[in-house]
């Protein structure tokens, strides 16, 4: 294994990426007088002369390659648990958002899958689900855990039935969770005397971020590209002698992002900005041929505040919503102990928490998750552990 893969580690051990301590004070200080532009530095491009960047661009630049480098750390920690002897078990546990990245390894591995049950039969309150889990196989996969059960009183029965198998199976069984929901399923099930200790990814700091985006940009369709802070003007990818970045974006990223690779890919997409027609224009005839290139501008990371409603409500869906990672209108209202909170949900859409799918799902928006996550922990909600 080379010495640069980190494997998974126990869940406990993960250290959330911390602000540089001036970005920290000043955020400290602009929240207790309630100044939110009190930024007396002059930014080095003003925002009037940056506009979005179109989504065509960014699909050529900023695609989602293999994880950030999770699927090979995710291998290598597998194969190690695999080839060894010890528990039949073994838990990944990962915060929402990610988009299904236990069923595509397996998938690559061409590992058995054990089939979800519906959401239907899960509120029925029959007891028949047949499954089994087969021991003609190397390795079985449950993807996603959090999918085998519902916070509601007839929504816990195949989770039971699952958890019992488990305990007795002899084959391989690897198990993906999410964070919320493991927590969950420790009070209500005990599981933790079925399943071994989680693991969890290293967090994603500066340095790692700088990686992954630069693969990023090495791999687009356009070459010659430069992520420029729009703050300072400097290249957030260049560090000095003493192996410092020189601007502080990707720190804040890391931070903001809770250190969470999908969550850091989301804010970095949306902090993209290109110049205005104009000023770019001016700076290509000021520029030779030679020295043409294409500059992103990423603009100071936008923060969300809960929308001036039913806060309580709005925590307790968002809550909910994090336990399943995903719901239906009347999935959300059967799980919630407040019943009717559509006029709270479509609040949570219109303020960016909550995003709709098409299927008319409803998820929590990954951008916003930093955010929800410190909402619910200031109002004392069970909180997750990585």
């Amino acid at each position: 294994m080379s010495k640069d893969i980190k494997t998974f580690k126990a869940i406990g051990e993960y250290k959330y990426p911390g602000l540089p301590a001036r970005k920290y004070a000043k955020r400290v200080y602009s929240r207790l007088l309630q100044i939110f532009n009190s930024d007396d530095e002059q930014a080095f491009i003003s925002d009037d002369k940056l506009s979005k960047t179109d989504q065509d661009l960014i699909s050529k630049i900023v695609t989602l390659p293999s994880y950030g480098g999770l699927m090979t750390e995710l291998d290598c920690t597998i194969k190690d648990w695999f080839h060894n002897s010890g528990f039949n078990n073994r838990l990944i546990i990962l915060p929402p958002g990610d988009d299904d990245l236990i069923a595509t390894w397996a998938s690559e591995q061409k590992a058995y899958i054990l089939p979800t049950p519906s959401r239907e039969y899960l509120l029925s309150g029959l007891n028949d689900y047949k499954f089994e889990i087969p021991t003609d196989k190397d390795l079985v996969v449950i993807p996603r855990l959090e999918r085998w059960f519902l916070r509601h009183h007839n929504g816990l029965h195949v989770v039971h039935n699952l958890l019992g198998q488990l305990q007795t199976s002899e084959v391989k069984c690897l198990i993906g969770c999410n964070s919320w929901a493991h927590q969950f399923l420790k009070k209500a099930t005990n599981s933790q005397f079925v399943l071994p200790n989680g693991l969890m990814f290293e967090p994603y700091d500066a340095n790692r971020l700088c990686e992954w985006f630069n693969d990023m940009a090495a791999h687009s369709e356009i070459h010659n590209i430069s992520f420029k802070s729009s703050k300072t003007g400097e290249n957030v990818f260049k560090k000095n002698k003493d192996d410092e970045f020189e601007d502080s974006f990707l720190k804040e990223l890391s931070a903001n992002s809770l250190g969470i690779p999908w969550i850091a890919w989301e804010l970095w997409r949306k902090a993209l900005n290109s110049e205005d027609e104009e000023s770019a224009n001016n700076k290509k005839d000021e520029e030779s041929a030679s020295e043409h290139e294409t500059t992103l501008w990423l603009a100071a990371l936008d923060e969300f505040t809960l929308p001036g409603t039913d806060d309580q409500g709005a925590l307790l869906a968002l809550h909910a919503l994090l336990l399943h990672c995903e719901l239906s209108f009347d999935e959300l209202e059967l799980v919630l102990p407040v019943i009717k909170q559509s006029n709270v949900i479509y609040s949570l859409i219109n303020a960016g928490f909550v995003i709709q799918k098409d299927n008319q799902s409803l998820i929590c928006n990954r951008a916003a998750y930093p955010s929800i996550r410190n909402s619910l922990a200031s109002a004392g909600f069970p909180m997750d552990t990585l």
